[in-house]
């Protein structure tokens, strides 16, 4: 009997030597492990395809964050190990260039070199539709001519696009003669952002002489000697006085 009280009587302290813990105390967990590597910058700018210069600082967005500003030819570090985004920008002569939006990848514990290429030219990406169907055309922007577009066109040129346009607003005009008949469409004010692509859709229309054909390019002088041109009117309704003078 001595010997089972004895056996009762330790396994009680085992439990109370058990329950010995403070409530709500958890775990320790590691941290997991952040696998990083390093992005040499290495930025120059085009002021034009014969000059470019290096700056001595960029603005750096990763993955859509803004890191600040760091010297060129400076390194970013301790930047996760994975696939990024990035864009770079600066200025000059007080004039703001930037990249596109560039896909960079970095490697545990390796050096990724991004060679950055800042500009104040963008892109403009059209399709010209005729009847809701694609169509060839001819492309202006303002009074210059860019290009004419192949046709039929492989699937994958939907858009056609024109590059480097400097940064700015444009009227754009699409154009094309079909079986004698003249279509055409424009747009108003198409803003080329830099470093960015515009993407525009013209629908074109029959037109002639007697149905809103669009007036070709033409200068005049007015009775101050200022001159005047029809590109400056866009989307205004122009009366034209003709006199004989004496």
């Amino acid at each position: 009997m001595d010997t089972l009280k004895k056996m009762m009587m330790m396994v009680m302290m085992f439990v109370i030597v058990g329950c010995g813990e403070e409530p709500g105390e958890a775990p320790t967990v590691p941290d997991p492990v952040v696998w990083t590597g390093n992005i040499l910058i290495h930025a120059s700018i085009h002021i034009s395809p014969d000059s470019t210069v290096l700056p001595d600082s960029v603005s750096i967005m990763l993955d859509r964050d803004s890191l600040g500003v760091i010297s060129n030819f400076d390194t970013l570090k301790g930047i996760s190990e994975g696939r990024h985004t990035i864009q770079c920008a600066s200025n000059w002569n007080g004039l703001l260039y930037r990249t596109h939006v560039q896909q960079i990848q970095v490697n545990h514990n390796v050096g990724s070199v991004l060679t950055a290429y800042l500009t104040r030219s963008g892109s403009l990406a059209v399709i010209a539709r005729h009847k809701g169907i694609d169509t060839p055309f001819i492309l202006k922007l303002g009074s210059d001519t860019l290009d004419l577009r192949p046709f039929p066109a492989p699937p994958e040129q939907e858009w056609v696009e024109f590059s480097p346009i400097p940064q700015g607003s444009y009227n754009v005009t699409a154009y094309w003669n079909e079986d004698s008949i003249s279509i055409e469409g424009w747009r108003q004010n198409v803003v080329i952002e830099a470093a960015e692509r515009t993407d525009i859709t013209i629908d074109l229309i029959e037109v002639a002489p007697d149905s809103g054909a669009h007036a070709p390019g033409m200068e005049a002088l007015d009775l101050d000697g200022n001159t005047w041109s029809l590109a400056d009117h866009w989307g205004k309704v122009i009366y034209l006085y003709f006199y004989e003078s004496t």
